[in-house]
């Protein structure tokens, strides 16, 4: 690791607390926000006693490939972070995989991720918020 890099990291180690402070404080607000197009959106909720960081906003929609387009034609990033490895070239045609796990394909056709950082403002989290409410009414 380089000198520039090491200092980086020190510098975002000194401030990790407040990051994470940050990006609960973002989960806590979308969850309440989203809340609300339940029959459209599922939260994820970690399970009791556990402190989740937030390093990413995943949820689970209806029409995901939809809304991530409507998203990214309205300035919102979207990300899908998790295809199902046994999906992948190399299970398939180096390893001569075939076996069927629905409930991983069901799960991944449906998450997507929002973008999270600790600068967002409330503003922004509420443009995404409308965003998605303003696509699920049309849809």
């Amino acid at each position: 690791m380089s000198n520039l890099t090491s200092a980086l990291g020190l510098a975002q180690l000194k401030k990790v607390d407040e990051i994470i402070k940050l990006r609960r404080q973002h989960s806590n607000y979308l969850n309440k926000k989203l809340g609300e197009l339940s029959d459209q959106i599922k939260i994820f909720n970690p399970p009791k006693d556990y402190n989740h960081v937030y390093q990413l906003y995943t949820m689970f929609v209806n029409n995901r490939d939809e809304l991530i387009d409507y998203l990214s034609e309205n300035g919102i990033t979207t990300k899908v972070y998790f295809d199902p490895v046994h999906l992948s070239s190399f299970y398939k045609n180096k390893l001569g995989y075939t076996d069927k796990l629905p409930v991983t394909e069901e799960v991944a056709k449906t998450t997507i991720t929002l973008p999270m950082f600790p600068e967002l403002t409330t503003e922004e989290l509420d443009y995404m918020v409308e965003t998605i409410g303003k696509f699920y009414e049309g849809a």
